[in-house]
């Protein structure tokens, strides 16, 4: 462990490079702004209308009109709209940005992918897709546009889906799907808001080192985590994951997909890393970091009870855990037992000190 010394000297960095960063305004490419990211995890890229290259986007960048940005697999970002709608952007998708039709209706091209509309005052946003476009007086909604298709699915407000085949009225809770050619039609969706789990944000709570995964040789699988362990302390989240899905090898040990599991849940990849866990349990069926990472899933699933139980098996499996402890603090937290959840992150603090 650091010394205390150390430590403090590294926060006050920390601190100083935060205010650094918000005291230093983004360049703005034009006048008006249309959208901007306020948040990135993983490979998020754009496409400036007068540019050639994808490059990498930067937290609070802003974009034009004719401007497009792209998220890569096992991605995701945040982007605010100038009239204050936020997009939330899943992996393997592509919007382009447009001059809005009306002073305060933006107008947004979803090229591919899924995005996840929100927006806490009724807006106008108009959505064009290649299968139907979308005229949306609401505060939240989703679209998605596969290769064959486009489904749309409002939680709030109502949308006019429009082709050129015929158009579709949709309020609260209903769905709808539109084919090439084809009229838009309603879809019954039983549980609509499960294709939005990737927005769910998963508090991390494991800590990782590269010593954690000591390499037996160059070659092996514990290098490559080595190297993932130690891009993800320097912020590189994009090459952590990608260094971990190039290994070929053949990997039995629960630590690996423990940490593997912990890095999808940061991008919103709930069903991956849920696998993962899994795999992680089939070596180590009571292993308690596993136990705590399927906790930290049912507090974002809002399952409290789900949660409780299993951050208090997580602490119970292995009491010197801080990871398990700080599971059980949210678990406590969304139990509405705030006490509990102060106490336990105490104990996490104590744990963490002695290892």
């Amino acid at each position: 462990m650091k010394p205390l010394r150390s430590c403090l000297l590294e926060f006050f960095i920390c601190l100083l490079a935060i205010s650094l960063s918000y005291s230093a305004s983004p360049a703005e490419p034009c006048q008006k702004w249309v959208a901007k990211v306020v948040s990135a995890q993983g490979g998020v890229q754009a496409l400036r209308a007068d540019g050639k290259q994808w490059l990498p986007v930067k937290l609070y960048d802003t974009y034009c009109p004719g401007d497009r940005i792209r998220v890569l697999t096992r991605s995701r970002a945040d982007i605010v709209l100038f009239n204050e709608t936020s997009l939330r952007l899943d992996q393997n998708t592509t919007v382009t940005f447009s001059t809005p039709e009306e002073e305060k209706t933006s107008l947004i091209g979803l090229l591919r992918g899924a995005v996840h509309f929100f927006s806490r005052q009724r807006r106008s946003i108009r959505v064009v897709t290649p299968f139907v476009n979308g005229t949306v007086e609401g505060t939240e909604f989703y679209m998605e546009v596969k290769t064959d298709k486009t489904f749309l699915s409002i939680f709030e407000g109502q949308v006019i889906a429009t082709n050129q085949a015929g158009e579709i009225r949709l309020t609260k809770g209903q769905s709808a799907t539109a084919t090439k050619d084809q009229p838009p039609v309603l879809q019954i969706v039983a549980h609509p808001r499960d294709a939005i789990q990737w927005t769910l944000y998963y508090p991390p709570i494991l800590d990782h080192r590269p010593p954690d995964f000591q390499a037996l040789s160059p070659t092996s699988w514990q290098a490559s985590v080595q190297n993932s362990v130690e891009s993800y302390r320097e912020g590189n989240l994009e090459k952590a994951i990608g260094l971990l899905f190039e290994i070929t090898e053949e990997v039995q040990n629960s630590r690996f997909f423990n940490y593997r599991a912990s890095l999808l849940l940061s991008v919103g990849r709930v069903d991956e890393a849920s696998s993962d866990i899994g795999k992680a349990l089939q070596w180590a069926p009571m292993n308690s970091d596993a136990l705590a990472l399927q906790s930290i899933i049912a507090v974002a699933q809002n399952d409290k009870v789900k949660a409780l139980d299993l951050a208090g098996r997580a602490v119970e499996t292995n009491p010197q855990s801080s990871s398990a402890r700080v599971a059980l603090s949210y678990a406590l937290q969304a139990n509405f037992d705030l006490q509990g959840a102060l106490n336990s992150l105490k104990e996490s603090v104590k744990l963490a000190w002695r290892a």
